[in-house]
């Protein structure tokens, strides 16, 4: 996969110039935007393991996930503006420090609540370098350049959280739920050390002064700025539809896994069959990279939407039908899924470059209240059907379902307040 680098590469569809060719910066934001996606994915397989070593239920064993959904809320609201304020580069160094540090707390937890605290820990640091990651991006990219190439650094990226689920469930299986962690700091050391070396800095002076012109600095200055992004009624709905999107993916996530061992099935299933729902992002996102200016994205966002909703409602019939077997149960459980990421993938760049690309100024709040909602929304929904039985599919399927259809109307009353999108 190559960028497209007669265009993107080109000057003019640079807001600022860079050492670094497209598919370099691509390669090196990569990993950084991966780390989060990466730590959820990969400790999924094995929460059956760390419900009985701990002994725990399965609300308690999900809190592992919603507190660091929540903290990697967090972390992406107060992230982007730092970033605004001290720079993209120093702030990325420290996010990735931190999710070494938290990992390596994980690894040794020997209770709920000292894992529960270093998954904390571990998802603020994702979070700020993934919001960071979104910002260089909005620095260096114009609107019309930067759904593109959030496609293209999606395409890279998700390779990684593809094979997660696969890699956790064989490590889960040869050594133990522990073992994730070991290698998940393994993974963010080498990612710190390209940073360090190869990173340069993309916030420009001419940004920084509009930043500072608005109101970003100061104690309240994250109030400031939220206040009148917010106040935009285009991007709050940019908001709702990304977190549609993350809080569906997020609930099936964190309780397929359980639907599965209630089958007899092995951890590393849901890796295996994870692969049908990564192709189908990965599927629309390509799409994205090859359409851009030829689609509008206001036509990617309608057709991603609509995918949407098909996948949801095929879920819904076949979970509400209870096939069941070791093969049929994946089969009607990850096949919807990968329609709906398919429009996932075709939706999610262009909400987010439509909407960041609507305060330029101040490109690392919007990423971070982007951000925000949409993994606070996920937090909320996985901890929500965690009240929920989790043998069977029906309750998250139902979930997935409602979302959708709440995205469907959300996306009609904005076409019918604002006709034309760009």
């Amino acid at each position: 996969m190559t960028p497209p680098g007669d265009r993107a590469a080109h000057p003019a569809a640079r807001r600022i110039q860079l050492a670094l060719s497209d598919r370099a910066l691509i390669l090196l934001l990569a990993p950084l935007t991966a780390l989060g996606a990466m730590s959820q994915n990969m400790f999924v397989p094995v929460l059956p393991l760390l419900r009985a070593e701990l002994g725990l239920t399965i609300a308690q064993a999900n809190t592992t996930g919603s507190f660091a959904l929540a903290s990697f809320a967090f972390g992406l609201l107060f992230g982007g503006t730092l970033s605004d304020r001290l720079g993209r580069r120093p702030v990325m160094l420290a996010g990735n420090c931190v999710f070494v540090l938290g990992s390596i707390g994980c690894a040794l937890a020997p209770s709920l609540g000292w894992l529960v605290t270093a998954r904390i820990i571990q998802a603020l640091g994702s979070s700020i370098c993934m919001v960071t990651t979104r910002a260089i991006i909005g620095d260096v990219y114009p609107r019309e350049s930067m759904a593109r190439m959030l496609a293209f650094l999606t395409m890279v990226m998700v390779i990684a959280p593809t094979l997660s689920p696969i890699v956790g469930g064989v490590i889960g299986d040869w050594s133990g739920w522990r073992g994730v962690f070991w290698v998940l700091a393994g993974v963010g050391l080498p990612a710190l050390v390209l940073t360090a070396w190869r990173l340069p800095e993309t916030r420009s002076d001419a940004d920084r002064a509009a930043f500072a012109a608005s109101g970003g600095h100061g104690p309240g200055a994250l109030w400031r700025q939220s206040r009148h992004i917010l106040g935009d009624l285009a991007f709050f709905n940019g908001i709702l539809q990304a977190a549609v999107i993350y809080a569906t993916f997020l609930v099936f996530v964190w309780s397929t896994p359980y639907v599965l061992k209630a089958q007899g099935l092995p951890l590393s299933t849901y890796g295996l069959w994870n692969l049908l729902i990564a192709v189908g992002y990965f599927i629309g996102n390509w799409l994205v990279t090859r359409r851009s200016g030829r689609y509008s994205m206001a036509g990617f966002i309608r057709t991603g939407v609509t995918l949407q909703l098909a996948g949801a409602v095929l879920g819904f019939a076949l979970a509400e039908s209870a096939f069941a077997g070791p093969v049929l149960t994946p089969l009607c459980l990850f096949l919807p899924m990968a329609v709906l990421a398919y429009g996932q993938g075709q939706a999610l760049p262009n909400v987010t470059a439509s909407a960041v690309a609507l305060h330029p100024e101040a490109s690392g709040t919007a990423s971070s209240l982007m951000g925000f909602g949409q993994q606070f929304a996920a937090a909320v929904a996985v901890q929500f059907m965690g009240l929920f039985p989790s043998t069977t599919a029906q309750p998250t399927m139902r979930f997935i379902l409602a979302a959708a259809v709440f995205s469907a109307v959300l996306l009609w009353f904005d076409q019918r307040r604002q006709p034309k999108i760009h």
